[in-house]
């Protein structure tokens, strides 16, 4: 979180640079860049880092409950016997490969 504060601050001179940015995207930040200074000021100490934090921490609980969610779906795909008797039909086996020494896994002494 801390890194990504510190790096925060680089993403709008890379807008800023950027040729395949619209001139128009470019003249709104320099706006909000002019007014950034005095609402910062009027803000308590800390409070970009609280910001980050929040928002990292948003981002990846929305990530977790995204990651529940496939589970519990899974969890529920894996107790339907429809999908249960599709997944359970006979696969075909693919043949072994030779190995790179020229003899089948068969033809092979255990390694003792």
């Amino acid at each position: 979180v801390d890194r990504l504060a510190n790096s925060f601050a680089e993403i709008p001179g890379h807008v800023l640079k950027c040729r395949r940015c619209p001139m128009q995207t470019k003249d709104a930040l320099m706006q909000l860049k002019a007014l950034h200074p005095e609402q910062m000021s009027r803000l308590p100490r800390g409070s970009q880092k609280v910001f980050f934090r929040r928002m990292w921490r948003r981002l990846h609980d929305e990530d977790a409950e995204a990651n529940a969610a496939a589970v519990a779906e899974e969890s529920e795909t894996e107790a339907d016997p429809e999908v249960n008797e599709k997944e359970a039909s006979p696969k075909k086996e693919t043949p072994k490969k030779d190995s790179p020494d020229g003899k089948k896994d068969a033809e092979k002494s255990p390694e003792v």
